[in-house]
């Protein structure tokens, strides 16, 4: 009895939308006869109108004890898992299956009725179409900076007693080479490595410009003095692309013209 109490339960928490099959232990086959000729007469329901509203009719309300139930059943059918239980779980669990099926279904139908409101339009999850995407943001990177190097340049401070500013200025390297920035590389400890840029020792223009870590790149441009710290640590080429690309969203289409 407790079982067809509680799929009453989920039935009126969910709706009417369950399909028929599941309502096999609720009909009105499992019920007592009702009618005059088996001296049980009906009483009359009160109408929608005359219904009060209690808390239990909250969505939110109907959902855990959904939950609940669904959650009850699965740990009874682990803790004693007979054929009665496991079934009493699965039937449970279709029901709540069944509801999820139409809410997809009709999750569907709202896209194309209100096309302004599917996430899948402006972005893309299919695999191909995420590639396109994603292609056009790095021509566009690309692009954006090659024009950044013909106004800014780049400063590379480092240690050239850290293993690590070695590696990093081989990278610094291709990355100039590739999109056009003058670089000159500048020794915090005035220990100089080799390099093709411009390798000077440090007078003060890492203080000044606030390099708080070594290695670091700087974008600076040489007439206005502006500059954007574009990162510290080991980067790649595509990381300091998209380090570049940043600070021009972030920084340089900004009326601020320098960052300290």
């Amino acid at each position: 009895m407790k079982l067809h109490h509680h799929i009453n339960i989920i039935i009126l928490c969910l709706g009417c939308f369950i399909q028929p099959d599941v309502f096999a232990l609720s009909t009105y086959f499992n019920q007592n006869p009702m009618g005059w000729h088996w001296n049980n007469n009906i009483d009359q329901q009160p109408t929608l109108k005359e219904r009060k509203k209690s808390p239990q009719d909250n969505p939110i309300t109907k959902m855990n004890r959904v939950h609940r139930l669904l959650q009850y059943y699965k740990d009874q059918a682990v803790l004693e898992p007979t054929v009665d239980n496991i079934k009493n779980y699965l039937m449970i669990q279709n029901m709540i299956m069944q509801q999820s099926t139409l809410f997809s279904e009709n999750w569907k139908k709202t896209m194309l009725l209100y096309p302004q409101f599917d996430y899948g339009i402006t972005h893309p999850t299919d695999s191909a179409i995420s590639q396109v995407a994603e292609s056009d943001l790095h021509n566009r990177q690309i692009m954006i900076v090659k024009q950044l190097a013909k106004q800014y340049g780049l400063l590379f401070f480092y240690n050239g007693a850290n293993p690590l500013s070695s590696q990093m200025e081989k990278t610094v390297e291709t990355f100039s080479q590739f999109y056009g920035f003058s670089t000159i590389a500048v020794s915090v400890d005035h220990t100089l490595i080799q390099s093709k840029f411009t390798n000077k020792t440090d007078n003060g223009q890492a203080a000044s410009l606030r390099v708080k870590a070594l290695p670091a790149l700087v974008l600076v441009n040489p007439k206005t003095g502006a500059h954007f710290i574009l990162t510290y640590g080991y980067a790649s080429v595509n990381n300091l692309l998209t380090d570049c690309y940043n600070a021009y969203l972030a920084f340089l289409t900004s009326t601020n013209q320098g960052r300290e």
